[in-house]
C-alpha cells in the first residue's frame, strides 16, 4: 500500500497540553466504573475487556448508568453476520421514560434564540408539556410504530415533540427549516409521518424567515400527513396556510396527568436519520431508541464525564445527528442548552458569551467553528467566570492542531479537549476523548469503550503507524437496524459492509500511534491520489487555515493527463487578492508542513465553498464540478449556489 509521507508524519510524538490531575483521575466516571467492573485495570485494559466481553461490558453500562426498563437476554443476537445483529432483542425500554427522570425542580432545557429571547424548563414543566402533547398526539391517532417529524430550529419545542413521540413508542424524525422544499420532502416522503410539527418562521444572521411559502409546498406534496401543526417560534406573527393547526388548538382542552411511557422492545425502531444525501438521495437510517441510549451514555458518562447537574451545549441544527446525541444528556440527569441562530452573530464571541452566561460545562461545535474563533481572536479565557467549563468537544472534521493551541490558550488551561469522530450512520461516535488520559496536540485520544476500530490497509489488513480506512470489527448498540425501503438490508450490508468482509468501513481515513491514539485526515472517499500517493485533505487545510490570508479552503482532485493533480480553492480575507506572491506563500506553508506531494497544481480563489446542512464542506461535490459529472443531489447543500463558482474554470483547462 502506497502512503506516501502522510501517515509518518503524523505519527511523530506531539507534545501533551493536558494531563488530569490526581483529584480529577478519582472523582472521573470512568474510574469508578473500572474500579466496580475491572478493578485495577488502565484504559487499554479497560477497552480490551470492553472488546473481549461486549455482554458484560453493555449490561455494566446498562446497570452503572442505571437504565430504567427490564434488561431481558441476550444482551446480544446475531444470526449470519454483523449487518444481522441486534442488541438486547427481548428487552424493554422507553427512550423518553429515561430522559425524563430526575427531580421536577431540576434544570432540563435551555433554549436561546439569535434575538436573545432565552426560555427554561424544569424537569417538572417538561413532564407537563409532554403529558399535553402525548395526548395530543395519541387523539392524532399516531400509535406505536407510527412516524412523527419536525421541521423546527434547535429550540425546546422540538426536544417536547421528540420526548412526546418516543413516550408513545412513534419513531421521531426531524429536518432544520433551512432545508428546501425538495431536500425536506426527499426525506419525509420515505418515513410517512403521521404528524409533522413546523415553526412559522425563525431567525438566521439578523433576518427573519417566513416558512409560510415553503410550509404550503410541503403540505401540497405530501398529501399523505394527516396533520400540519404549527407553532410561532419568533416574536413575530408569520403567514401559515389554512391548512395547518395551530400549536395551541393542537393541544386545546387538554389536562395535564401522568405521562404514559409505551413499553417498547430494545431493538424497535426509534429514530429515522438521514444521510446527507450529497452523492444522491439520502439514506434515511432506522436506529433503535434503546440503541442509541447505551452508546450515548457510555460516551456522555464515560469518555466526556458528564454528571447530574452539568450543562450540555453542543452547536447544532435538527438536521445533524448532534442533536440526538446532546439530547441523551438529559438521561444524565444534565441540563441542555439549545441555541438556535447563527453561531458569530452578531460577533464571533456568541457562543463563547452563552457557555460563560449560562455556566455550561460540556461545549461541543464543529472543529471549524473554533478555527474560526482563533481567527477572530475569541478569547472566553479573558473574561471573568470562566472555570466552570469542563470539556470542550470537536467534531465535523479534523481539529487542527492550531486549534489545540488556541483553545487551551485562550478557553481553559484545565480543559479536557475531546475531538471526537463518527457520523449519523451510527448516530454516535467511534472514536473521542478519555477524561483520565492525556490530551496530544492534534490527536483524538483513544478508541471508544465497546469498539473494536482499527486502520486497514488495501487488504484487509490492520496496521499502525500508517494511514488506511478506518474500520469497526465488531458490533455496537448504535449500529442501524437497516434503512428504510431495504429489502433484505441489502443495501445496508453494500454501503458498510462490502469493502471488507463482516467488518464496518466508515469512510474515514485514518492512521494510529501505538499508544492508541490517532489522526483522521478527512474522509476516504475524498482523499487526494496524485501519483498514487495518497493524501488527507486535513493535512493540506492545517496547513493553509493557519494563514491569516486565508478563511477557509476546499482540496478536490482533478483527472489532469492520465492522472490526478490537486487543485486548491481558498475564500480570502476581505481585500485580499490571489496574486503570485500569496500563492508561493500557500505553496511554501504547504511543503514545510507536509512535504512536496502535498502541494497544489493550482491554486484559485472564490467567494464561497458549498457545504452540506450540517456545516461540512463537501469536497465530492467540488469535485464532480470541476471533473464535469453531475451533482446528483444539489439539494442537501445549504448552499447549492457556491456550486457555480466552480463550473467552467479556464484555469483548470491548462
Amino acid at each position: 500500500m502506497t502512503t506516501g509521507n502522510c501517515g509518518e508524519q503524523a505519527m511523530a510524538e506531539e507534545p501533551i497540553l493536558w494531563q488530569p490531575d490526581t483529584e480529577r483521575i478519582a472523582q472521573a466516571n470512568l474510574t469508578e466504573f473500572t474500579r466496580r467492573y475491572l478493578p485495577g485495570a488502565d484504559y487499554q485494559q479497560l477497552h480490551r475487556w470492553s472488546i473481549d466481553e461486549p455482554s458484560k461490558f453493555w449490561q455494566a453500562i446498562w446497570e452503572y448508568c442505571a437504565i430504567q426498563g427490564i434488561p431481558n437476554l441476550p444482551v446480544y443476537r446475531q444470526d449470519s453476520d454483523l449487518a444481522s445483529g441486534v442488541f438486547y432483542p427481548a428487552a424493554v425500554i422507553n427512550y423518553a421514560a429515561n430522559l425524563m427522570r430526575g427531580d421536577d425542580a431540576r434544570v432540563a432545557l435551555i433554549g436561546i434564540s439569535e434575538d436573545g429571547r432565552r426560555s427554561e424548563l424544569t424537569m417538572g414543566q417538561v413532564r407537563k408539556q409532554v403529558s399535553i402533547l402525548q395526548q395530543a398526539l395519541r387523539l392524532a391517532g399516531v400509535k406505536r410504530g407510527n412516524c412523527v417529524a419536525a421541521v423546527v430550529p434547535n429550540c425546546p419545542e422540538a426536544m417536547l415533540i421528540m420526548l412526546a413521540a418516543q413516550s408513545l413508542g412513534a419513531v421521531f424524525t426531524s429536518c432544520s427549516p433551512d432545508f428546501g422544499t425538495t431536500a425536506i420532502v426527499e426525506r419525509l416522503a420515505q418515513v410517512d409521518p403521521k404528524v409533522v410539527f413546523v415553526c412559522s418562521a425563525y431567525r438566521y444572521k439578523g433576518k427573519l424567515i417566513d416558512l409560510g411559502e415553503k410550509l404550503s409546498g410541503l403540505i401540497q406534496q405530501m398529501q399523505r400527513v394527516r396533520k400540519w401543526v404549527v407553532f410561532d417560534y419568533t416574536d413575530v406573527a408569520a403567514s401559515v396556510p389554512s391548512e395547518v393547526m395551530r400549536w395551541d388548538d393542537f393541544c386545546n382542552d387538554i389536562k395535564q396527568r401522568e405521562v404514559e411511557f409505551a413499553p417498547v422492545l430494545a431493538s424497535d425502531p426509534g429514530f429515522y436519520l438521514f444521510s446527507s444525501g450529497t452523492t444522491g438521495k439520502p439514506k434515511s437510517i432506522i436506529h433503535s431508541g434503546g440503541g442509541l441510549l447505551l452508546k450515548h451514555l457510555s460516551e456522555l458518562v464515560l469518555h466526556i464525564d458528564l454528571k447530574a447537574g452539568h450543562k450540555m451545549f453542543f452547536y447544532t441544527t435538527c438536521g445533524w445527528m448532534m442533536w440526538n446525541w446532546q439530547a441523551s444528556a438529559l438521561a444524565a440527569n444534565a441540563a441542555v442548552v439549545l441555541y438556535d441562530g447563527h453561531p458569530m452573530y452578531p460577533n464571533a464571541g456568541r457562543l463563547a458569551t452563552l457557555a460563560i452566561e449560562e455556566k455550561v460545562t460540556h461545549f461541543g461545535a464543529s472543529a471549524r467553528y473554533f478555527a474560526a474563533c482563533a481567527k477572530s481572536a475569541v478569547k472566553p479565557r479573558a473574561r471573568a467566570g470562566g472555570d466552570f467549563l469542563r470539556c470542550v468537544m470537536s467534531t465535523g472534521s479534523p481539529l487542527l492542531h492550531e486549534s489545540f493551541d488556541y483553545l487551551y490558550e485562550h478557553w481553559g488551561r484545565d480543559l479536557h479537549v475531546a475531538s471526537i469522530s463518527g457520523g449519523t450512520d451510527i448516530c454516535a461516535c467511534f472514536v473521542g476523548g478519555v477524561p483520565t488520559l492525556p490530551v496530544r496536540r492534534g490527536e483524538i485520544q483513544a478508541v471508544e469503550l465497546g469498539c473494536d476500530v482499527a486502520a486497514y490497509d488495501e487488504k484487509g489488513r490492520s496496521i499502525m503507524g500508517h494511514s488506511g480506512e478506518m474500520v469497526c470489527r465488531n458490533a455496537i448498540p448504535s449500529m442501524p437496524l437497516g434503512l428504510v425501503g431495504d429489502q433484505n438490508n441489502e443495501k445496508y450490508r453494500q454501503t458498510y459492509f462490502s469493502r471488507f468482509p463482516d467488518v464496518w468501513c466508515h469512510g474515514d481515513w485514518v492512521s494510529f500511534t501505538k499508544e492508541g491514539s490517532l489522526v483522521i485526515y478527512g474522509r476516504s472517499d475524498a482523499v487526494l491520489n496524485p501519483g498514487g500517493v495518497r493524501i488527507g485533505t486535513a493535512e493540506i487545510y492545517r496547513a493553509v487555515e493557519n494563514l491569516n490570508e486565508v478563511v477557509e479552503a476546499v482540496a478536490v482532485g482533478q483527472r489532469w493527463q492520465d492522472d490526478q493533480r490537486i487543485v486548491l480553492f481558498v475564500c480570502l480575507n476581505e481585500g485580499i487578492k490571489l496574486d503570485a506572491k500569496l500563492k508561493n506563500k500557500i505553496c511554501e506553508q504547504i511543503r514545510n508542513r507536509n512535504t512536496p506531494r502535498h502541494v497544489p497544481a493550482k491554486i484559485l480563489a472564490v467567494a464561497d465553498i458549498p457545504r452540506t446542512r450540517s456545516g461540512k464542506i463537501s469536497e465530492l461535490a467540488v469535485a464532480a464540478v470541476i471533473n464535469n459529472r453531475t451533482v446528483s443531489n444539489t439539494g442537501a447543500l445549504a448552499n447549492p449556489q457556491a456550486l457555480n463558482l466552480y463550473r467552467d474554470l479556464p484555469e483548470l483547462s491548462q
